[in-house]
């Protein structure tokens, strides 16, 4: 019963993209937690967001391949230190095909027998929904002052709407449905590389995003530290 509580907070990290490829599989040399040795410098959060841009398959792909033509392959030992600290992950970039469809399939198959949850498809118009129930540890604090711990489903609507998409006519709509019943965290995978701030496409999309309801927009995909704004009241990440 909700009336008993005051209070529901939680707090939440949200990655940049993820390729542990190329150089950092290079200078890890095995070490699979070595990427991740400065995540307690970033404090410490009651679950994780991580997005991914690399198909984690069986597949051999060289080094100067993913540099040279951005092909990009993860192998499967990297899973438990990735779940460690990213038990939530992304799957909507760019990259996650280039394995092609059995690549993808193949990712989805790996995260999901490690115990990940994911959110997000390569393509967002293979589904009718791009939107996915998750649970995310809370911090209650009831109406008698008592605190306890709990979990809350959170819908992810994520969408990867770079270089070959572009949303189509009622996509985005399925946020609207979700947000009636729980909260929604919108991502966003869109927008040219290396620009300090987002274009206008890209505000417009995150826009109609809080405008069916997300509680929030994160964006990922241009690979810089880009703007902020506050729209309607609610917090865009771009």
């Amino acid at each position: 019963n909700s009336s008993n509580y005051a209070n529901v907070s939680g707090k939440y990290l949200f990655s940049g993209t993820i390729v542990l490829a190329r150089a950092v599989d290079t200078y890890a040399n095995g070490n699979y937690n070595q990427p991740f040795s400065g995540m307690s410098t970033l404090g410490t959060y009651d679950a994780s967001v991580g997005d991914l841009e690399c198909p984690i398959t069986n597949n051999t792909v060289s080094y100067q391949t993913e540099v040279n033509d951005l092909i990009f392959n993860c192998q499967s030992q990297w899973l438990p230190s990735l779940k460690k600290y990213f038990p939530i992950v992304n799957l909507s970039s760019n990259h996650l095909y280039d394995q092609g469809e059995d690549g993808f399939n193949q990712t989805v198959t790996n995260l999901t027998h490690a115990g990940f949850q994911t959110v997000g498809n390569y393509n967002p118009h293979i589904e009718s929904d791009d939107c996915k129930s998750v649970t995310l540890p809370v911090h209650l604090q009831k109406s008698s002052g008592r605190a306890e711990n709990g979990i809350l489903p959170v819908a992810v609507c994520s969408y990867n709407y770079k270089i070959l998409f572009s949303p189509n006519p009622g996509e985005l709509e399925s946020i609207q449905k979700w947000s009636k019943i729980m909260p929604v965290i919108a991502l966003l995978n869109h927008g040219p590389e290396y620009q300090q701030v987002a274009d206008t496409q890209t505000t417009n999309i995150a826009h109609e995003m809080i405008n069916f309801g997300a509680s929030f927009v994160i964006g990922n995909g241009t690979h810089w530290v880009q703007n902020t704004e506050v729209y309607k009241g609610k917090l865009i990440a771009y």
